[in-house]
């Protein structure tokens, strides 16, 4: 049982999570936040990348103007010696360990910018070239996985090319470099102020998201809370200022709850006219019955009989309201019991039977109060017939249930006659006054509650009836 009970309480919580049991607000809010979500992890990957692609491009333009620079100014002097005519326009060359640094190297002659002081950057050995063969314009570019180093151990975003200068055959090898952290640290800086800016604007559209959310839901909490009041009983329609999409909604269900109460009040109306337009013919009809003969009078008045029992069970059928969805109901079962004392004293004043009413006096039912008249009367009415001294009426709470045990001191029934109890007509002792519709009645009248109604021999020794209804 246990076992069962965890496997239940799990499956509960599953069906919880699952999207389908979402109100509209949750599954409007995940969405949203799950595309917020996606936008954000796009943005910290695609902004950082375009970012220090934009930087790195520009540092490929200034190293190409200082690049250009170096070769408008190199040249070969009559003694075969490489010369630089004039200084690089940028200051920053000039500048000790400034991070920019160019190096130019031909044959076994080499220049180096000031920046590097008395130090100096070399290609790897993979890329150099030191052979005549391959003097040519060639282009290296150099990452992480093959780094050039500066003057401070510092890695270099650099530019290296082969060239041949005129007047001489010998290539020159020029690398142009500058220091790859400021790069970096601006790319950082760049992606944390974006970053900041994306968090306040997913802030404050979540803000937004949630007042507008709260804004658009506002009718149909109204909706809700007019339902709830028309369920508990303190309306008897939907009342209040709704949009022009939900309105005619509203409209509707009002409509339909006036037709409904319209159309019950109008049959309770007619079953009570039949009723009374039946009796008297039926009446005439047994008193003349009973100055026939014997022979003749005995099928006339089993006739007669029959035509009651069903006149009786079908206006109290037509008596119960049921559909505890449409109409706003609630009874107090306590007050019922106690009414339904006072009047079953009366009538069977001579049998001298105690009703003890055990029921909770705040306890309410999603019953019409006339049709749980009709169901409570039933059972207790069967109780005063047949108790010796005492009826005991308790309730009892059961999830949104509640149960209503009336128990008599009575002779009983085994079990086998429980099951046929609600039978139409059943009865097991003739001698006693009833059409045997009671029961039967009581059972029809609370399966249109969707409830149930249970016999079973109760511990003092008489019937028990279990009725099981709708609370509030």
């Amino acid at each position: 049982m246990a076992k069962s009970s965890l496997r239940e309480r799990l499956t509960h919580i599953g069906r919880k999570l699952t999207p389908r049991h979402l109100s509209l607000k949750q599954r409007f809010y995940a969405t949203t936040l799950l595309w917020l979500a996606l936008l954000g992890a796009v943005a910290a990957v695609a902004i950082p990348t375009i970012v220090d692609l934009f930087l790195r491009q520009n540092s490929t333009e200034q190293l190409e103007l200082v690049y250009d620079d170096l070769l408008a100014n190199l040249e070969w002097d009559a003694e075969g010696q490489l010369h630089l005519t004039g200084n690089v326009s940028d200051a920053r060359y000039q500048q000790p360990y400034s991070g920019f640094y160019w190096r130019v190297a031909a044959n076994d002659q080499v220049l180096r910018s000031r920046s590097l002081w008395d130090t100096d950057i070399t290609q790897p050995e993979e890329k150099s070239h030191n052979s005549r063969e391959n003097a040519q314009a060639s282009t290296y570019w150099y990452d992480d996985d093959d780094p050039i180093i500066g003057a401070k151990g510092e890695v270099l975003i650099a530019l290296s090319k082969t060239i041949t200068l005129v007047g001489d055959s010998a290539p020159v090898y020029v690398i142009v470099g500058i220091d790859e952290e400021p790069l970096e640290l601006t790319v950082l800086k760049i992606s944390s102020s974006i970053g900041f800016i994306l968090v306040a604007v997913v802030l404050g559209l979540c803000a937004v998201l949630f007042i507008q959310l709260e804004w658009t839901f506002r009718p149909l909490k109204q909706l809700q809370n007019s339902v709830n009041d028309l369920e508990k009983g303190k309306a008897n329609s939907v009342v209040g200022r709704y949009p022009k999409e939900i309105m005619p909604l509203v409209d509707d269900l009002n409509a339909l709850l006036f037709h409904y109460q319209d159309l019950l009040e109008r049959s309770r109306h007619h079953a009570g006219n039949l009723s009374h337009a039946l009796k008297t013919p039926l009446t005439v009809l047994k008193q003349d019955a009973s100055n026939l003969s014997p022979d003749v009078r005995a099928p006339i008045l089993q006739s007669i009989a029959q035509l009651q029992t069903h006149i009786e069970y079908h206006l109290a059928q037509a008596r119960v309201a049921g559909a505890k969805n449409i109409l706003a109901v609630e009874s107090n079962p306590s007050n019922v019991v106690d009414s339904l004392s006072m009047a079953f004293d009366k009538v069977y004043q001579q049998r001298d039977i105690l009703l003890v009413n055990e029921v909770d006096d705040e306890l309410r039912l999603a019953v019409d109060e006339q049709d749980l008249n009709e169901i409570i009367g039933n059972i207790i009415e069967n109780g005063y017939k047949w108790a010796t001294t005492q009826v005991r009426v308790s309730a009892s709470n059961v999830g949104q249930h509640v149960t209503i045990n009336v128990e008599d001191d009575g002779p009983g029934v085994d079990e086998k006659q429980c099951q046929e109890l609600a039978t139409r007509g059943r009865r097991f002792d003739e001698t006693t006054l009833g059409s045997g519709l009671g029961l039967s009645i009581a059972k029809v009248a609370a399966e249109s509650y969707s409830g149930q109604v249970e016999f079973s021999r109760s511990q003092r020794g008489g019937l028990c009836v279990a009725v099981t209804l709708p609370c509030k």
